[in-house]
């Protein structure tokens, strides 16, 4: 066994240990939360966005904030208010900085519902038999996860070790013990239909 094996056992005993801890509930809701987070916040800040332009007060508010910042970078380069070049610059920077304001409020405000659903499903999940499958369904969910990292990193290295086979990590991870399993028959790979042998030629 070499580095890369203790590497291998190590992030599926962390996995295991942290999710059995944390239990199978908590567990799929840290996956969960930033998930739908992103994904809500994605189809909603436009709407939030446009709100926020088309309502006098807040728009004028932002555009006075992100003009402050602009004679902040650029101090004595622009005089506020005056010329193209300030209108143009306070107006892109407004209008992105609205977005990513939007995008912050609408993902931190599902994440913060969600938090309260997940309290309320792991608060009905302390019940004697519930808290035990809990416990053993986190330590299924910390072993997968574990395993689907590790086939995550080994779809990255399989090309690196085709590009270059001397290198000392596709060395490591050639004379490991259990790096075959994730390598040879590598889901990820297999998913994307990936040639791994002709990796190396494609590129040359």
């Amino acid at each position: 066994m070499n580095w890369v094996d203790y590497l291998i056992i190590f992030i599926i005993i962390i996995n295991i240990i942290r999710s059995t801890k944390i239990g199978l509930v908590r567990s799929i809701f840290s996956i969960l939360r930033l998930l739908v987070s992103i994904y809500v916040a994605k189809l909603y800040y436009p709407a939030l966005s446009g709100y926020i332009i088309k309502t006098p007060f807040l728009h004028k508010g932002f555009e006075k904030f992100f003009g402050g910042i602009i004679n902040i970078l650029f101090y004595g380069k622009i005089k506020e208010g005056e010329g193209p070049l300030y209108n143009i610059a306070s107006q892109g920077l407004t209008k992105i900085g609205i977005n990513i304001i939007s995008i912050l409020i609408i993902y931190l405000l599902v994440r913060w519902l969600l938090g309260y659903l997940e309290r309320f499903i792991s608060f009905l999940f302390k019940a004697p038999i519930l808290k035990q499958l809990n416990r053993f369904g986190g330590f299924l969910f910390g072993l997968i996860r574990g395993v689907l990292i590790l086939y995550l990193i080994f779809a990255i290295i399989t090309p690196i070790q085709s590009i270059y086979p001397q290198g000392a990590i596709p060395k490591a991870v050639e004379n490991s013990m259990l790096s075959g399993y994730f390598k040879n028959h590598n889901i990820i790979i297999d998913f994307f239909d990936i040639d791994k042998s002709s990796v190396f030629h494609k590129i040359i």
